[in-house]
């Protein structure tokens, strides 16, 4: 019986232990919103706390990125050859932004703490606060 219940602790605790899957994973980014340490990064990341405001840290590969009961978005920064200027954000607090195009097409962006959002390059907008005090770390890839 002993070995039963070994057995199924043992399970237990790899499960518990296997990473989230990533909230976003694309040909440029992979984006987990995590409460642990992840394994060993296989690219670059950033990893921006909820906890410590204002200091998102720049990790290298194999480093380990988050922390056991902290949550943290983690930005792993893939290595392919494309045109620069897309961006992730990692909103700490909520808000509402006007986006309007170069053609003036406006669309009021509801956000969220703890939201994540992956923008792809090539486009132009500007925002204006029109609700709420949104915070956000932004990181652009050049």
């Amino acid at each position: 019986m002993l070995k039963i219940t070994l057995c199924v602790l043992a399970l237990g605790l790899a499960a518990v232990s296997q990473a989230a899957p990533p909230v976003i994973d694309n040909e440029r980014v992979t984006v987990w919103d995590t409460m642990n340490a992840l394994p060993p990064a296989q690219h670059d990341f950033v990893a921006v706390s909820f906890a410590k405001k204002g200091k998102p840290f720049f990790g290298h590969k194999g480093d380990v990125a988050g922390a056991d009961g902290v949550r943290t978005a983690v930005i792993e920064l893939k290595d392919p050859s494309v045109a620069p200027i897309a961006n992730t954000g990692v909103y700490r607090a909520g808000g509402t932004l006007q986006s309007t195009t170069p053609d003036g097409k406006s669309v009021a962006v509801k956000l969220k703490a703890g939201d994540i959002r992956f923008n792809r390059r090539d486009r132009a907008h500007s925002e204006l606060l029109v609700g709420g005090k949104p915070h956000a770390i932004i990181v652009e890839l050049k």
